[in-house]
Parts: structure tokens; sequence; C-alpha cells
């Protein structure tokens, strides 16, 4: 059991490393469009180090726990029964444990994004100096209103797609490469708006308003196209990135680490 969970968590690790050094930019351009910001991007990896140090720990924290979870269920009477609401639950417990490393990490790099010169020590300090420790887990419910949608979708989704395919054919790279794609792609157009408030709300634009409130206030000024800004580069980047994670990920589970 440790040793399949071992290979869980490097393989996730390892094709997320691959997922922020290929298609970081596209995430750049994205957080830019739902800050209202002006692109003018001097380096297209600027901050992706501290990017992958959010990034890479919490995919092994997620697919770790997640798979572990799974693997302990999956033949019990409550997996095979309710195995929709199983895997929602699982997945968000799973993300709800990366959210608590992500956080920190999300938050710098996302004001490093809008803010293309200024130094990762310096935004480091800017939010001790204001709240201490705590200024940097101050929006953690805010972060897990957002993913926990998102994951809750999509693994689920991955799982039930993939359970499809195996009753059809036999599952080779490029069909994972599909079905992570189109699990990711579904979950990031659903959960776009609230991924907009957060992304407001973390990077201060927007304070003391709920996620709610900034998606209300958003399409009262500016109509139902305001809570899409972005949609197409996280559609891009999201489709992307879980056709090369899940495919990469898959595979390095079949083989010896």
């Amino acid at each position: 059991m440790f040793y399949e969970n071992y290979k869980n968590i490097l393989s996730a690790g390892f094709s997320r490393m691959l997922c922020c050094i290929i298609l970081y930019p596209i995430d750049i351009i994205k957080t830019n469009l739902q800050y209202n910001n002006t692109i003018n991007i001097k380096n297209h990896y600027n901050g992706l180090n501290i990017f992958m140090c959010g990034q890479i720990p919490y995919a092994m924290i997620v697919f770790g726990n997640y798979e572990f979870l799974k693997k302990n269920i999956k033949n019990k009477y409550i997996y095979n029964n309710y195995k929709i609401p199983t895997l929602i639950t699982i997945a968000s417990i799973s993300d709800m444990l990366g959210a608590m490393w992500l956080l920190p990490f999300e938050k710098i790099k996302q004001i490093k994004q809008i803010n293309y010169d200024k130094d990762i020590f310096k935004i480091i300090n800017n939010i001790y100096k204001l709240n201490g420790i705590y200024g940097f887990y101050i929006d953690y419910f805010t972060l897990i209103k957002r993913d926990i949608p998102y994951r809750a979708i999509k693994l689920p989704l991955y799982e039930i797609i993939k359970e499809k395919y195996i009753n059809i054919k036999k599952i080779e790279y490029y069909d994972t490469m599909l079905i992570g794609s189109i699990s990711g792609i579904i979950s990031v157009i659903i959960t776009n708006p609230i991924d907009i408030a957060v992304t407001q709300i973390i990077t201060g634009k927007e304070l003391n308003k709920s996620v709610t409130q900034i998606i209300i206030k958003k399409y009262k000024n500016n109509g139902l196209n305001s809570l899409f800004y972005g949609l197409k580069h996280s559609i891009i980047y999201t489709g992307l990135s879980n056709a090369i994670f899940f495919a990469i990920y898959e595979e390095l589970k079949k083989i010896y680490l």
C-alpha cells in the first residue's frame, strides 16, 4: 500500500512539474485578463519558480490522498452504490488538504504575475507586514471555493469517462490525453466565474467582498461576458495541462519507480 501511494505521489509531482514548465505563459495571460490588467509580458516565465514551489507539492498532496482514499474504499458497499458522491467527497477532502500548502504560493504568484517588476521577497514581506503569518492563509476559504468545485467535477468526471472507455477499448496514452482534457475543460468552464472572483480577492483588487458578491457585481455592471474573461486562455491551459498531466501520470504509475 505504501509503495503504491509512493508511486502515485511521485508520478503526480513529476507530471505537474512538466505542465508548469510547458504551459506557464498561458497562466500569466489568464491571470492578467481576470484581473483586468493590461497585458505587457516582459518575461513569459515571470514567477515560475514560486508557481512550481506551490503546484508540484500541491499535486502530490491532492493525488496522493485521492488515490489512497479511493483505494481504501474501492471494494466497499458505499463506493459501489454511491460512486459519484463518494468520488466528489474524496476529491474535495484531497483538495482541502492540498490548498493548505498551495495558498501562500498562489497568493505570491498571482501578485507577481500582475506586478512584473516586483521582487518576490518584497511581496512576501508586504503580506507579512499587513497580517503576519495569517496573511498568507487569510483567503483559504476563498481559494477552496474555487478549487473544490473544480476538483469535485474534474476527478469524478475523469473516472467515469475512463471507466466507460475501458468497456469499449483498451486505453492508450492518447485516449488518456483526450479524457483528461475533456474533464478539465468542462470543469473550468463551469467554475470560471468563481476563478475570476477568487483571483480578484487574492490579489487584493476586491476587498471585503465575497465570491458571490463579486460575481453579482460583475454581472450587473458588465453583463454575462464579464464572468468569462480569460476563459479562452483557461480552456487552452486547462485542456493542455490535463492532457499532459493525466497521460504522463497514468504511464508513470505503470512503471517501476
